[in-house]
């Protein structure tokens, strides 16, 4: 069978999950490695070989048994590639990066070896240069091991001629200066690191916050012993007084009276003070006129009380010295509280600026050493190396070499390069899918539509159940469990659950016109399976409900398993000498085979000749039996069933198994099997399966 582009996009989305999967896990890794793995940097820079016309001609050797023709601008080219690759070069440049650790054989073999793998240098014959690039995961450090490179490949050529001893000395003095440099500035930076130095702004504050807390520390110790005084004279009077005596007085108890009296008074001086500013007939001098007379009638109103007593009373003047006292304690504990704070933060305010004066001191020196080291650096850089090393090379005629391009700082990454990396995982990511759903595909071997058993059995299945999901109790999500799967309900004439026919009325409308085509005149269905669970049971129970509901035919359901649609179900009544039991269900009436040792058939013939007796009665029979594996009993149904209708779960069953049943199906004489393939799943989405 041709594959169509509807098998093709099936197949997709029915591991569309694995799919998922693999690219979630190739994404991951990829975006993994392009943020995480270490980024490298090149620095690139070109060098520029003058060659002379002597230099200009061709010359002729042998290669691999071929004469090669080769012109000698080309190969002092590759002269020099090879040289500025030569382990000369290479030791030289590693054992000025090293420094003192190239005494150590194993370093520095292993530093030559990392030089060679990342340095690069290829020859341009079109512009006679020399491109080297040189990768290193710092920019700045693959910048400076290239200009050692190249430094020491130009030190090569100047060696070769004989005044290489006078360039040795002055390199040594660079090395020397270079080295006492490197030395100071180590000292004067962790000096700056560890130390900190104030500048003369944060000095003069410091020595007025000094000053300030020497005045502070003063005044709370003047102020400190003026209240230790007073204390000591306040304790000595308090022993000299009693906290109580004795008194012989009258006590007259009227406190409302006087407050009424004092504010008589007030309000008599102020009269005299507003008749200095306004007349009698003023409003301010009537008012207080008529305030004052009210406060006379209260004073008349308010009868004086006097009480002869003698008692003893508090000593108001012991008391009042007592909370003196304790009050100047209380002031005193708080003013040496303050005298040790502002004492300890003088003394740490004295110790720093003592620190800072010695740092000071130890910072010019390291400074001044820093400077000196600079000049003499700078000296033999610039006054040496740049001038007497030119004039030295154009003595010594080596003229040849010039850096057209110096070592370049790179800060964009030449690897991981995520444009690259990004490409390539899309292609590994499109070919693995690609594989995978092949993979995947050809080791499937379950039913997955109905081209599958038509390509296996030649057979064109009788109809197509799709898989319903549903809930697995009222209120819950959506469960992955199949309709046929629901078990009934013990309630005597309901739909037990399966009224899925009513649901997909043309599913079982298509499967009962071609169960008709199929056949004339055929009447009892036997109702195989290679498995418990494919829904076989349930499946022709609901076109037997179909057929009795929508069509008005009398179909009966034998069940000589007993399967679901019986087994939970109530209400059924001893028939037919008591071999069966009837109930009706969904206006299906149901036979359950009843296993007794009363009724014991010694014959398996009479087990199952009652299917011609219900022939005879009803329009349609389905019989119900165990899987065919099981099942052993299939030689005496074959007198009296028509068809066989052999269900087929989409994805759950092996054509292995399929093949096996129907073949032991027709070794029992069995000529009419047709397919039913059940719980089959619809992948494509229903806005994109319209249109393929």
């Amino acid at each position: 069978m041709n594959t169509t582009f509807k098998d093709i996009l099936d197949i997709f989305f029915r591991y569309l999950r694995y799919v998922i999967a693999f690219s979630v896990i190739v994404l991951g890794c990829t975006l993994i490695y392009v943020y995480g793995a270490k980024k490298v940097y090149t620095s690139k820079a070109q060098v520029l070989i003058r060659l002379g016309q002597e230099q200009m001609g061709s010359m002729q050797f042998l290669n691999n048994a071929r004469n090669v023709y080769v012109t000698r601008r080309e190969q002092e080219l590759k002269n020099e590639e090879k040289i500025f690759l030569s382990d000369r070069v290479i030791t030289a440049a590693a054992t000025a990066i090293l420094g003192d650790d190239a005494r150590d054989p194993k370093t520095l073999t292993s530093v030559k070896k990392y030089l060679s793998d990342k340095l690069e240098v290829k020859a341009l014959f079109e512009s006679d240069t020399l491109s080297i690039s040189f990768e290193f995961p710092n920019p700045y450090v693959a910048k400076g091991i290239l200009d050692i490179l190249i430094t020491k490949y130009i030190e090569h050529h100047i060696g070769v001629y004989e005044n290489a001893k006078e360039l040795s000395f002055v390199k040594l003095k660079l090395d020397e200066s270079r080295k006492k440099y490197d030395e100071a500035l180590q000292k004067y930076t962790a000096f700056i690191d560890s130390v900190q130095i104030y500048d003369e702004k944060q000095i003069e504050f410091l020595v007025e916050k000094s000053n300030n807390l020497r005045t502070d520390l003063g005044n709370a110790r003047a102020e400190h012993e003026y209240h230790v005084q007073k204390l000591r004279r306040a304790e000595e009077e308090l022993k000299l007084l009693q906290p109580y005596e004795k008194y012989n007085s009258v006590e007259v108890i009227n406190d409302r009276r006087n407050k009424l009296k004092s504010k008589l008074n007030e309000a008599s001086l102020e009269k005299q003070n507003l008749l200095q500013k306004y007349t009698p007939e003023s409003r301010l001098v009537l008012d207080i006129n008529k305030e004052i007379e009210t406060l006379q009638k209260l004073i008349k109103e308010e009868p004086e009380r006097v009480v002869d007593s003698v008692d003893s009373r508090k000593n108001e003047t012991y008391w009042t010295i007592d909370q003196t006292v304790i009050d100047l304690k209380t002031t005193i504990a708080g003013e040496e509280g303050k005298i040790a704070s502002l004492t300890q933060e003088l003394k740490g305010l004295e110790e720093d600026l003592s620190r800072n004066a010695h740092d000071y001191q130890q910072f010019t020196l390291l400074k001044k050493d820093l400077d000196l080291a600079k000049v003499t650096y700078e000296k033999y850089y610039e006054g040496f190396l740049e001038s007497d090393l030119r004039n030295m090379s154009k003595a010594e005629q080596v003229t040849n070499i010039s850096i057209i391009e110096d070592p370049s700082l790179n800060y964009i990454p030449n690897w991981p390069s995520k444009k690259k990396l990004f490409l390539f995982a899309g292609a590994f990511l499109a070919a693995g899918n690609f594989f995978l759903v092949m993979l995947l595909s050809m080791l499937s071997n379950t039913v997955t539509n109905p081209s599958d058993l038509n390509k296996q059995f030649d057979r064109v299945p009788l109809g197509t159940i799709p898989l319903e999901l549903v809930p697995a109790k009222a209120g819950e999500p959506l469960s992955k469990q199949a309709i046929s799967n629901i078990v009934a309900p013990n309630v005597r004439g309901v739909d037990v659950g399966l009224d899925y026919y009513e649901k997909n009325l043309k599913e079982f409308q298509r499967l009962y016109i071609n169960l008709t085509l199929a056949g004339e005149n055929e009447k009892v269905f036997l109702v195989g399976r290679s498995r418990p669970g494919e829904g076989g049971a349930t499946i022709s129970f609901n076109l037997a409900a179909f057929m009795a509901n929508y069509l008005g035919k009398k179909v009966a359901f034998v069940d000589y398993l007993p399967s679901r649609v019986t087994a939970t179900a109530s209400g059924f009544e001893p028939v037919l000498d008591g071999k069966f039991q009837k109930a009706e269900i969904s206006r299906v009436d149901c036979y359950r085979y009843v296993e007794s040792r009363q009724f014991r058939h010694d014959d398996l013939k009479e087990k199952y000749a009652q299917l011609d007796i219900l022939r005879e009665e009803y329009d349609y029979v389905f019989c119900n039996i165990p899987p065919v594996k099981d099942s052993a009993d299939l030689v005496f149904l074959n007198y009296h069933v028509d068809r066989i209708l052999f269900f087929v779960e989409a994805e759950g069953t092996k054509l292995q198994v399929i093949k096996y049943n129907v073949d032991t199906l027709i070794q029992y004489g069995f000529s009419k099997i047709s397919f039913i393939l059940n719980k089959r799943r619809f992948y494509i989405p229903k806005f994109l399966y319209k249109y393929v």
